[in-house]
């Protein structure tokens, strides 16, 4: 293989590297969101009672 080859499959890795991390991060603030709304609601749930 030519360094041409090589240097096509890395960046390839590298993205697909780069786009894994970014759906982790996106996943992790949506968790991050549903654990405040649930927090929220609970602390609503409790003020009407």
């Amino acid at each position: 293989m030519d360094r041409t080859g090589y240097l096509d499959d890395w960046e390839k890795v590298k993205d697909k590297e780069e786009k894994t991390e970014r759906e982790e991060e996106r996943e992790i603030e949506e968790e991050k969101e549903e654990e405040k709304e649930e927090t929220e609601t609970e602390r609503e749930e409790e003020e009407k009672e």
